[in-house]
């Protein structure tokens, strides 16, 4: 049975933060709930959506015990106890089984993309060395 990821929780200064995942499949720190005077937004800060293993391994997120939440409803801890050194096998497999539909989908969707995509034969003339070297007569 095929697992997916719905969005991955953890534990920070006694509250439970959610990261949601996106449309994509990549999940993002929603800075909004998590910057405040609660805690400093600056660990939690990053430049581009994360895959599900990275997300339970971010330096952060892997020290306040994360649990994936299924679409099916069920919980899993990630972390054996909260131990951060060592993962459920289980879990880690749900996690990377996810992440490699997200590659899959990302690549069909690169693929389809490109199929779908006139060639413009304007632009091909365009860039033609023509007149490129008009300046130097001795070329």
């Amino acid at each position: 049975m095929a697992y997916k990821i719905k969005h991955i929780s953890f534990l920070l200064n006694g509250e439970r933060e959610t990261i949601r995942c996106n449309r994509s499949g990549l999940f993002v720190f929603d800075m909004k709930s998590t910057s405040g005077p609660r805690h400093n937004s600056k660990k939690l800060s990053l430049s581009r959506p994360l895959k599900a293993l990275e997300v339970v391994r971010h330096a952060t997120v892997r020290n306040c015990d994360p649990v994936i939440t299924l679409s099916s409803g069920d919980k899993m801890r990630v972390y054996l106890s909260g131990d951060s050194t060592h993962m459920v096998v289980q879990a880690q497999s749900i996690l990377e089984v996810d992440d490699t539909e997200v590659e899959k989908r990302r690549q069909q969707k690169v693929k389809e993309k490109a199929k779908h995509e006139p060639v413009n034969q304007e632009s091909y003339e365009a860039t033609t060395l023509e007149g490129l070297f008009e300046d130097f007569p001795e070329w």
